[in-house]
């Protein structure tokens, strides 16, 4: 500093001797330089301070200014955070009116809107675990009003449910807290003529609710949304959606949600229908509306289970009734039907609401009963026979006539019979069995005899299935010989079973299983063929030829093709129509409608001959006898049996005999096996005998051995 002071002096007072003269410039000189160089000094640390303060000022400014930016920064980071956490609630609060604050309430916006799709979605999926779960509409209808206000940002809700008859009933919605919808409290006729107008628009409709009740004009705009809901063409509901102000920004977002929610609840609707209506197809008898096997084995296993609990009885009461085929035959299917719709209705009113009454098949219900004590279970089951008896055996009105039906009920106890729900049918079916064959129009109790003869009918019938697969099944002939002088007129084709493992097994024991495995039809089609087939055979090796009778069931003389199949089996033999008589049943023909004896005639005058098989034990009404085309009457057994003993069955054999002759009837009288009632039907002018007098039925080839020698000489 002392060596540049001097330099800067000499340099600056040349300049100024220069510029001012010498004088001036001694002046000048003449000022110390210790005095030039303090202001200096001073100058330079005033310049330093000024300097770091201004500096610190800019510092703190800058600092103020950063924490002013990263603030709502900080809360709208935070704000993201919790929303990625799944916090649906998260909210930041950024005061002013700037663009940070805009920011912050944009993003309120979002995190509402985000929370209103996440409950719409919870929502949604309430609704599936709804349809999924319990199949109850209640359900659906509870969900919804629980979350359709945190879903949706309407300012009020509720649904209005439409029953059958158009008539509404409104529930207000509430939201998570359990705060009811504030307003849209609608008298139920004002919803009504709602409905009436979503129903002719078909579409949601933007309803005045205030206008509406105060009867003035709608104003457009206004008031409430009304979306229909649908299920299978008809209205069931409205979702209701209030909005207390127009014109809002969201509205557009109310409407699509408020469609997508109703187009749910109808998905909803119409599976819980459908779901009840396949519910109701597989648990429920679609004639009579009863439960069927289905719900019957719940309910038996529910009652089982609650029978063992409590010690006591259960039973199974199995009805059917004796005569209901002749209904259907006689009146048609349709009486048929409105028959057993009626005996529904009556056995329901004889129950108690906790036993159940379900139909099983064609005409066989079955009645459960619970909750016996073992005590008095007896009396209780008998008495309520005696009921259902009674009810039943009362006359049904049916196409302006009275018909009369009984019916037999077999019984079967848990725990004495069974233990679970097939062994429980399985022995009132046997028990059922045992009350028809006893006595027709009583009830049976099942026993354990019972069982076995149950388990060998339920082995005979698959052995006859198999039987039917392998040819087992054979046709004997029985020769109809001449009264008078033991010639061989005819023969009758009887059905034959030879079994493998049983040997020949007796007709009475598998002929009854044939109807209820269904083989009806394919016997009769079986014993037609094969009659014709032997008679062509017979002809082919040069026998006489002989007419042969086959048995018709009633069932067959109601089937359509039944005319066509006799003339295809002639015709596909080469056999006149002479040589095949039918025999049917006295009771099937008094029964047959006009389409059957209009049958039985056509046959009849192509040359077909019709015999009257166990003529007199049936309605044996002489009316009948003029009505029948028929050419043969056959005399059964339980007159030929004592014949010869008793002088009232001999007189009256013989005014059969002399009746059916003055009416142009052939007499054939069979089960003779005595030669004193050949006798008598002789001197009685009966025409021709049939019995094990002559011969038992035989096979084709003995019974060809027979044929030829013509002539039959009584054992």
């Amino acid at each position: 500093m002392s060596n540049g002071v001097p330099h800067l002096v000499g340099h600056w007072s040349a300049h100024l001797e220069g510029l001012y003269g010498a004088g001036v410039f001694h002046v000048l000189t003449t000022v110390p330089a210790q005095s030039l160089t303090l202001p200096l000094a001073h100058l330079r640390y005033g310049f330093i301070a000024i300097f770091a303060l201004a500096l610190g000022l800019v510092v703190a400014m800058a600092a103020s200014q950063i924490g002013r930016q990263t603030q709502p920064l900080d809360a709208l980071t935070q704000g993201v955070t919790r929303l990625a956490r799944g916090e649906m609630d998260a909210r930041v609060d950024v005061p002013g009116d700037d663009e940070f604050a805009l920011l912050g309430a944009t993003f309120n916006a979002m995190s509402d809107r985000l929370k209103r799709k996440f409950n719409m979605l919870r929502l949604l999926a309430e609704l599936d675990r709804a349809v999924l779960g319990s199949g109850e509409p209640a359900r659906v209808t509870e969900a919804i009003l629980s979350g359709v206000l945190d879903a949706i940002p309407c300012d009020a809700a509720g649904i209005a449910l439409i029953d059958a008859n158009g008539t509404a009933t409104y529930a207000r919605a509430y939201s998570g807290d359990g705060h009811l919808s504030p307003r849209l409290d609608v008298p139920a006729d004002v919803l009504t003529q709602i409905c009436s107008l979503c129903v002719e628009e078909w579409n949601d409709v933007r309803i005045d609710v205030e206008s509406l009740l105060s009867g003035q004009p709608q104003q457009p705009g206004r008031g409430a949304l009304m979306f229909p809901v649908r299920s299978h063409g008809r209205l069931d509901g409205l979702l209701v959606l209030a909005l207390a102000t127009d014109g809002r920004q969201d509205e557009e977002e109310i409407i699509t949600a408020g469609r997508n929610l109703a187009d749910r609840m109808s998905v909803a609707g119409s599976s819980f229908a459908w779901e009840e209506k396949l519910y109701r197809q597989s648990h429920y008898d679609a004639l009579t509306r009863l439960p069927n096997r289905t719900l019957l084995r719940d309910r038996v296993t529910q009652a089982l289970t609650r029978a063992g609990r409590e010690k006591t009885s259960v039973a199974a009461l199995c009805i059917d009734f004796d005569d209901f085929n002749s209904i259907n035959e006689a009146l048609g299917q349709t009486a048929g039907d409105m028959f057993l719709i009626e005996a529904s209705r009556r056995l329901e009113s004889l129950m108690r609401p906790e036993d159940t009454v379900a139909r099983l098949a064609g005409d066989e219900f079955v009645v459960l009963v619970t909750g016996m004590d073992d005590a008095e279970r007896m009396l209780v089951l008998h008495g309520i026979a005696e009921r259902i008896h009674r009810l039943l055996a009362s006359p049904v009105r049916l196409e302006d006539r009275n018909v009369i039906s009984q019916a037999s009920i077999g019984i079967s106890l848990y725990p004495d019979n069974s233990d679970d729900f097939e062994s429980l049918m399985r022995t009132a079916e046997g028990a059922l069995h045992e009350a028809k064959k006893s006595s027709r129009g009583g009830f049976n109790f099942y026993s354990q005899s019972m069982n076995a003869a149950v388990s060998e009918r339920f082995e005979l019938a698959q052995a006859l299935r198999r039987a039917v697969q392998n040819g087992e099944l054979l046709l004997h002939y029985q020769p109809k010989v001449s009264a008078y002088d033991g010639a061989i007129m005819g023969a009758e084709a009887l059905i034959r079973w030879q079994s493998p493992s049983r040997g020949l097994v007796s007709p009475g024991a598998f002929l009854p299983l044939i109807e209820d495995i269904g083989l009806n039809g394919w016997l009769t089609d079986f014993v037609l063929d094969e009659a014709c087939a032997q008679m062509a055979a017979w002809d082919k090796a040069g026998l006489p030829p002989i007419p042969v009778s086959i048995n018709v069931s009633p069932a067959d003389l109601g089937t359509v093709d039944f005319f066509d199949k006799i003339t295809a089996a002639l015709h596909r033999h080469c056999l006149a129509s002479d040589r095949l008589e039918l025999e049917i049943l006295e009771t099937s023909e008094v029964g047959a409608g006009s389409c059957v004896r209009t049958t039985l005639q056509r046959l009849r005058d192509m040359g077909v001959k019709i015999a009257l098989d166990d003529f007199g034990t049936g309605y044996s009404s002489l009316v009948y006898l003029t009505e029948m085309p028929a050419d043969t009457l056959k005399l059964d057994q339980a007159f030929i049996r004592n014949l010869a003993g008793d002088m009232r069955q001999q007189a009256i054999v013989r005014q059969v005999i002399s009746l059916a002759r003055s009416l142009g009837f052939s007499i054939v009288a069979e089960g003779v096996e005595q030669a004193a009632q050949r006798d008598l039907l002789v001197d009685m002018q009966c025409d021709l005998i049939q019995g094990f007098l002559y011969s038992r039925p035989l096979p084709p080839d003995e019974f060809a051995a027979k044929l030829l020698g013509k002539l039959l000489i009584a054992a």
